[in-house]
């Protein structure tokens, strides 16, 4: 499929770019108008990771409490930018005007569950919302940036902690730090929106399967022919020293030229490979012809424990 022209030369700077690295300054338009520094994107970025691989938080596994306290802290973050929900519900008044929620509600494969050790009745979610875009005439050509949210809990399913597996996994990379950074664009997108309408979702149960994005995909809240690209952030709280791993560039034969154009000023090395390798929330949406770019920063010792 090819990629439609997307401006995303500023955005991607300005995104997986935020974590462990140079952190820019946010668009123009919200520094004119708010005064906030690079201390300050720091200081929130800091806040949501803090919180969501907090020990109340118990790492986050599909379907858990603290798995359900993350999914209601990003929707109440939305909810205060002013950020439209994504999702539209069944529920509809007299005059046939629906209500919409920030939730996609579904339930992972009873089987599937049965064999990592969860309850088959477990209630997943994804969390959806929607940045409108300026230009009428592309109001149907839709950017989506995602995220999962979920991690191992204390499961003990996926651990590389031998000694304790079933210790709680609290995941401040994985994948916090990509929903950290997807909050961040949140914030920057509120003030400066793009020209098409932008899609940020956090996916969930992606620790067992893949199964919130495969989710979305198959019951997508706008045509999937209508989504233009999917980048998806998985894992870019370790980029000091590192250098940034792109995959997927080969998906869209504008890529390369796009990211050049974006890493000019930045100038962060980047490790780009042409697939988009599996393992994380972009596969369904490659597999359904989405250009796609996977930002990462790595493998390290503390994964999955």
């Amino acid at each position: 499929m090819r990629l439609r022209h997307v401006p995303l030369a500023a955005l991607i700077a300005g995104s997986a770019l935020t974590l462990g690295g140079p952190l820019s300054t946010r668009a123009g338009a919200q520094a004119a108008t708010t005064g906030e520094s690079r201390d300050s994107s720091l200081a929130e970025l800091m806040r949501d990771i803090r919180y969501l691989a907090s020990e109340q938080l118990a790492g986050r596994a599909s379907g858990s409490p603290g798995s359900d306290s993350a999914a209601t802290y990003l929707a109440r973050t939305y909810f205060n930018l002013q950020l439209e929900a994504g999702i539209k519900t069944d529920r509809c008044d007299a005059s046939g005007a629906c209500f919409w929620t920030y939730f996609q509600l579904f339930n992972p494969p009873a089987d599937l569950l049965r064999q990592v050790g969860m309850s088959p009745s477990l209630l997943a979610r994804n969390v959806v919302a929607v940045v409108a875009g300026t230009d009428s005439a592309l109001a149907g050509q839709w950017l989506i940036l995602g995220a999962h949210y979920d991690h191992l809990g204390s499961t003990g399913v996926g651990s590389l902690d031998h000694r304790f597996p079933r210790r709680p996994h609290l995941g401040a990379d994985d994948n916090a730090s990509g929903t950290a950074a997807l909050l961040e664009l949140a914030r920057r997108l509120a003030i400066a929106p793009l020209r098409r309408p932008v899609m940020l979702v956090h996916f969930g149960a992606e620790e067992i399967g893949l199964i919130g994005s495969g989710t979305f995909v198959a019951d997508p809240p706008v045509p999937i022919d209508s989504v233009v690209a999917m980048l998806n952030f998985d894992m870019v709280g370790h980029l000091k020293k590192r250098k940034l791993e792109l995959s997927g560039i080969g998906t869209s034969k504008e890529w390369r030229a796009l990211l050049d154009s974006a890493n000019s000023e930045v100038r962060l090395p980047l490790n780009a490979q042409s697939l988009p390798g599996g393992g994380s929330d972009h596969v369904p949406f490659y597999l359904s012809d989405v250009p796609v770019l996977h930002f990462f920063t790595g493998l390290h010792p503390a994964y999955h424990t």
